[in-house]
């Protein structure tokens, strides 16, 4: 038997309400006349009104709305995407605003929250393009992801000592926000909490953090400097990428787990490069005694023209150098027994392995018959290049090893090669034609994705497994010659390659 619940809805003066089971109200909605200044009544048949319902004003003619102290929740999307409502009082008695309570509210351009509110929810307040000043109160706990994301009007924020959690991309897209207060008590800095904030110059964290999460300040382009507090563990992947006024990331000396030499992010023992600032010019020298640059450690640093590398250096990925456009010397130590250096390409100690390729003008490159394995993101960036002559000793190409070769026309794989790894030519835009290895078994996801000119291919018949978007993008391809994915193929039938 299929039970049923019916909802008790009534209207008065323009607002409709709905009687909950615990003998409080909630205003649900309004009709279409309820327009411009509202106030929302405390009672209702003398029931206290204690909510906001999911969605009640949403897209409303509402341009000022007056909460009463009897409401505690103001729920989700409840006044979502009022283009009209310029200003929102909230009294004492909210504790939670919930997700896309206020998102898509362009004009509202100030928002005081009272000191009873514990929870602002995920994309509270995204894409209030007005938005300039917030105030929080001591007693908020939780600030949800998004929250004021897209809120490019935004320019001081003092979060009080009592929040204990900050979501991730909470500030995401604030381009003008230039000055924020943390909290002294704070433990971590969420995932892109301050991702693309362009305008933040200085920030002072919290002595008592311990994560900076990913991508946390990815594009704070005008962020000069930054120190790294005492009790700091973990910081994630691409924190600081895209800080390109970065010019030094300083640890203070107590920190176990970090240190920092000439600007640079190591590991405490020095062993472990983990970031280079963007904005260092010049050239660098990596230490004596470190043994590993991790992978984007040199990542967009547009302004170093040269880098030298210790006798103790061990490890390094190709991938260390992407987007280092003016980068035209590494000068490796002679005693160096991992590393050397031929032609403005950096290899590995017998030659077999080619690291990076460092000619960011030149043309034509002709790979050595030594050479087994070219790195991901060998040749990233190389946007002059327009012909490579890879030799049949070549069995593994990198990830990533031609993105942005905008300048590559042609080009033919050898026949030892079996894989074509994912995004192997992204972004290559002008090249017309590929010629694959007859033993090739896998085209990787994206591989040929952005090729734009591309216009026939032919893939062997010993091909397996073509993944996602291997040809998206492709606008002039007219031919390709696939493979039936059925017998021992393992891309799913009906699948395309060609999707965008």
């Amino acid at each position: 038997m299929k039970l049923t619940t019916t909802r008790t809805v009534k209207e008065a003066r323009g607002f409709l309400y709905e009687f909950l089971n615990d003998g409080t109200v909630a205003v649900v909605g309004g009709n279409p006349g309820l327009v411009g200044k509202q106030e929302i009544p405390s009672h209702f048949e003398g029931y206290p009104v204690v909510k906001i319902g999911r969605g009640a004003f949403s897209s409303s003619h509402l341009t000022e709305i007056i909460i009463p102290s009897t409401v505690e929740e103001i729920c989700d999307g409840a006044f979502y995407w009022n283009t009209l409502l310029t200003e929102v009082r909230i009294s004492t008695g909210v504790s939670v605003i919930g997700d896309r309570a206020f998102a898509a509210c362009p004009n509202i351009k100030t928002i005081s929250f009272p000191p009873s509110l514990k929870s602002v929810g995920e994309l509270a307040f995204h894409k209030c393009i007005n938005l300039s000043k917030v105030n929080f109160n001591n007693g908020l706990e939780t600030i949800g992801d998004f929250a004021f994301g897209g809120c490019p009007a935004l320019k001081q924020v003092l979060i009080p000592e009592s929040v204990t959690e900050i979501g991730k991309s909470v500030f995401f897209d604030c381009e003008r926000l230039m000055s924020i207060s943390l909290p002294e008590s704070f433990l971590k800095l969420s995932d892109g909490l301050f991702y693309k904030c362009t305008s933040l110059e200085n920030i002072s964290l919290p002595e008592k953090l311990e994560i900076i999460g990913q991508w946390a300040f990815k594009d704070c382009t005008n962020l000069t400097t930054i120190t790294i507090p005492g009790f700091v563990y973990d910081i994630g992947t691409q924190a600081f990428d895209g800080c390109t006024s970065l010019t030094e990331i300083s640890v203070l000396p107590v920190n176990s787990h970090y240190n920092t030499w000439k600007g640079a992010l190591f590991s405490n023992d020095m062993k472990k490069m983990f970031r280079c600032p963007e904005g260092i010019k010049g050239s660098y020298e990596i230490p004596e005694g470190v043994e590993r640059v991790k992978k984007g450690a040199f990542d967009n640093c547009s302004k170093l023209t040269s880098v030298s590398i210790p006798l103790s250096l061990k490890e390094i990925k190709g991938s260390a150098f992407y987007g280092c456009s003016k980068l035209s010397k590494i000068t490796v130590k002679s005693s160096n027994t991992f590393f050397t250096t031929n032609d403005d390409m950096l290899f590995s100690k017998d030659m077999t392995k080619l690291i990076r390729c460092l000619g960011s003008k030149r043309k034509k490159i002709e790979i050595p018959e030594s050479v087994t394995e070219i790195d991901e993101f060998a040749f990233a960036g190389c946007a002059k290049l327009e012909t490579v002559k890879i030799p049949e000793s070549v069995n593994v190409i990198g990830e990533n090893a031609f993105e942005g070769c905008i300048g590559l026309i042609n080009i033919s794989l050898p026949d030892s090669l079996t894989e074509i790894s994912s995004r192997l030519f992204f972004g290559c835009k002008n090249l017309v034609s590929v010629r694959l290895p007859s033993n090739l078994v896998k085209i990787g996801d994206h591989a040929f994705d952005g090729c734009k000119q591309l216009k026939h291919i032919s893939i062997p018949s010993t091909v397996k497994q073509i993944g996602h978007w291997a040809f998206s993008g492709c606008q002039c391809l007219q031919q390709a010659e696939e493979v039936d994915s059925s017998g021992d193929s393992d891309r799913p039938a009906g699948s395309s390659i060609f999707e965008s």
